[in-house]
């Protein structure tokens, strides 16, 4: 079983990649290591079975990488329930992906 840890830094490097394939914007070519692009699809599938509030979450803080504070912005609600939607999502994928 994954520990929750190794579990934030496996999104910390998603949220990196997707930022960097935002950032480069169009026309720009950016190289995904084979592994970085085999954990992104990894948990993007995790994540499809969740419940829609972490599936959102996930794609908020991680595919587009929003922090909670601009999420929850966003969204209207308090900082304190994307911390907690982030928190399921956590639980969630050390659940999945034992």
């Amino acid at each position: 079983m994954k520990t929750l840890q190794e579990i934030r830094d496996e999104l910390k490097m998603i949220r990196e990649y997707h930022f960097a394939l935002f950032s480069a914007g169009n026309g720009a070519e950016i190289l995904v290591p084979n592994d970085i692009a085999r954990l992104m699809e990894s948990y993007s599938r995790a994540v499809q079975d969740a419940p829609k509030p972490v599936r959102r979450a996930y794609r908020g803080l991680y595919e587009r990488g929003c922090t909670q504070k601009a999420l929850a912005v966003e969204w209207g609600v308090t900082e304190k329930y994307v911390q907690i939607l982030n928190k399921r999502l956590l639980l969630y994928l050390q659940k999945v992906k034992t």
